[in-house]
């Protein structure tokens, strides 16, 4: 799949600023002009830079630049801070309309401030600027490729079945010494009960709520995956941090839900499926992800896992290319939220899983056997069933070879 392309209109269109951030120069080929029609550039306030805001019958004018990695948008996550979110808009290009990423203001600035050009920046405020944003860029960059890369021992031989069990409940050898730029302090624990995961980052609480929908705690980040059944099912658990949507049947999208839990500027990653059906309030802060495709959500890196059914009466179901699951990199752990899905080339194709999430009921995705010969093929280290409602689950163990441990939750806490 090709990366979401990212629509710049500030000091990154300036080559200088953009190859700093990066550590690389973008190719001629690989940027593009383009506008954001409906949206000026005008001075950040208190700032030499600009803020991209809505103007009807206006347009910025930019760049769009096209094959940037997870890491490139990790890093330049961290260049824009605080002061910008990332967001899906639409831009022109060659007569083209295209969904691109953008940072946009997290600050309301009234569209009545003078505008930004980069002529006058170039001109006034780049020389003194320069040395300080390569230095910057240089220092974020680098905890960036320390926080994303897993260090060569991960990439090696996988530990023999008694160490992958005790690797993921107990404290783990350290694979390097890069530090982390995911967040600052630890998830508050006394609201978010469930099993804790050793990360070398600290503890990653995995928390059922009911059916498809789970919270992962990690540092100061709280995860919400597929919440359905409205705000009060929430009530007692540490309000998100980030929302993910693996697709939009009901029982993993609910847009009443969405409304109570992700007030603010609560960001979002989604499939293009449901950024259609999101209420408009919240599409500024959502980024689609399509099959294969890879992005960060508040510095944490994603990807995109296609979803599907693959047994011919099962595809109207879940068609290819539609649903997705997730990988999500939380330091040195990767978890696997596979979504609606039947075993599929890119599931079996994972590596290094240490935590995954597996759906087993018909006629919607896995059986049981179904279920297991997929995990003796890629052996995540953990497995968690999850919307499996009435399935016999009782056989899976015996079916899991040494390398894979399941654990079996309640997710269903309604019918207890």
């Amino acid at each position: 799949m090709t990366p979401i392309p990212l629509f710049v209109y500030g000091t990154l269109r300036d080559p200088d600023i953009v190859a700093a951030v990066l550590g690389r120069a973008i190719s001629e080929v690989d940027c593009r002009a383009a506008q954001a029609n409906g949206y000026r550039a005008i001075y950040y306030p208190g700032r030499v830079y600009p803020a991209l805001i809505a103007d009807q019958g206006a347009d910025a004018e930019g760049l769009l630049l096209h094959g940037l990695s997870a890491l490139d948008y990790a890093t330049l996550d961290g260049f824009e801070g605080k002061e910008y979110r990332r967001a899906m808009i639409v831009v022109s290009a060659a007569g083209q309309l295209i969904s691109a990423a953008a940072y946009l203001p997290t600050m309301n600035i009234p569209a009545t401030g003078p505008d930004w050009t980069l002529k006058e920046w170039t001109t006034n405020h780049k020389p003194g600027a320069i040395a300080a944003e390569i230095a910057s860029a240089g220092q974020i960059r680098a905890r960036q490729i320390g926080a994303f890369v897993e260090p060569p021992e991960r990439f090696g031989a996988r530990p023999a079945p008694q160490q992958v069990l005790s690797a993921v409940g107990d404290p783990v050898p350290a694979w390097g010494d890069a530090q982390t730029a995911f967040g600052a302090g630890p998830v508050d624990c006394t609201l978010l009960q469930g099993d804790a995961i050793h990360t070398k980052d600290g503890n990653l609480v995995i928390h059922p709520v009911d059916h498809a929908s789970l919270v992962l705690g990690w540092r100061d980040q709280i995860i919400y995956v597929d919440p359905v059944g409205g705000a009060d099912r929430y009530t007692n658990l540490p309000k998100p941090t980030a929302i993910l949507i693996t697709h939009g049947h009901d029982d993993h999208y609910d847009p009443t839900t969405l409304i109570a839990l992700a007030e603010g500027d609560i960001p979002l990653i989604v499939n293009a499926e449901t950024f259609e059906r999101l209420p408009k309030p919240l599409k500024p802060n959502a980024l689609i992800l399509a099959n294969g495709e890879q992005g960060t959500i508040n510095q944490v890196p994603v990807a995109a896992i296609a979803a599907y059914n693959t047994t011919p009466e099962r595809r109207r179901y879940h068609p290819e290319g539609v649903g997705n699951g997730y990988l999500v990199q939380f330091s040195d752990k990767r978890v696997y939220i596979a979504g609606d899905t039947e075993p599929t080339p890119a599931m079996l194709a994972l590596q290094n899983i240490d935590v995954a999430f597996l759906p087993m009921n018909l006629p919607y995705t896995m059986t049981v056997d179904q279920a297991a010969s997929a995990i003796n093929t890629f052996e995540p280290r953990l497995i968690y069933p999850y919307h499996y409602r009435d399935t016999d689950l009782s056989t899976l163990e015996e079916k899991v070879g040494q390398a894979s441990q399941v654990r079996l939750r309640n997710w269903y806490p309604e019918k207890n």
